[in-house]
């Protein structure tokens, strides 16, 4: 890859695999980027595609309906509650509905190809204001809703303590034996 900005990395970006040749990366950077590019993974070049509407990193990103939809993360300036539809074959991005609750550093995934969920993330101006709350987006209706169960907040604490070490995390959820180390 040449060593140009449009090969250049961001911190906070978010990615998806649209294939098992071509990733998408969205945001990221500080400030925050509106970029968006497909990473040709064979090739190992990276294309440019139509930016986002909205400068974003700490974001969260799924697949739905063969779109992408990236949400929430942080604008620069704020914590971000807006939704982005890109259409893949248009090269193009929408809004869509917000969210109700501003969120950076939330997870976000795709059930039935029909519900997009949104789970936690922080929403204050320190990352010691957790949000709790899970919201659920109907894609065909474009609507969000707030669901009335809570994560616990002892699982977001361990996540506050060691969001950096994604290893650290995996252990804790996926080895029980590394739980003590």
């Amino acid at each position: 890859m040449n060593d140009t900005n449009s090969s250049k990395f961001y911190q906070c970006s978010a990615a998806i695999a649209l294939s098992p040749n071509e990733i998408l990366i969205t945001g990221g950077g500080s400030p925050p980027k509106k970029d968006a590019r497909l990473y040709l993974t064979v090739k190992n070049e990276i294309i440019l595609k139509s930016p986002m509407n909205e400068s974003r990193n700490a974001h969260a990103i799924t697949m739905a309906k063969g779109n992408i939809f990236v949400l929430g993360g942080f604008s620069g300036k704020q914590r971000l509650n807006s939704v982005e539809k890109y259409c893949v074959k248009e090269d193009k991005w929408t809004q869509m509905a917000v969210m109700k609750d501003k969120r950076h550093y939330l997870s976000a995934c795709t059930i039935n190809d029909e519900f997009i969920y949104a789970f936690g993330g922080f929403f204050g101006s320190t990352e010691q204001e957790i949000n709790d709350t899970i919201e659920v987006f109907e894609v065909e209706k474009n609507t969000w809703s707030v669901l009335t169960v809570r994560m616990k907040v002892s699982y977001l604490r361990y996540f506050l303590i060691h969001y950096r070490t994604l290893y650290g995390l995996a252990a804790l959820f996926l080895s029980p034996r590394l739980r003590s180390s």
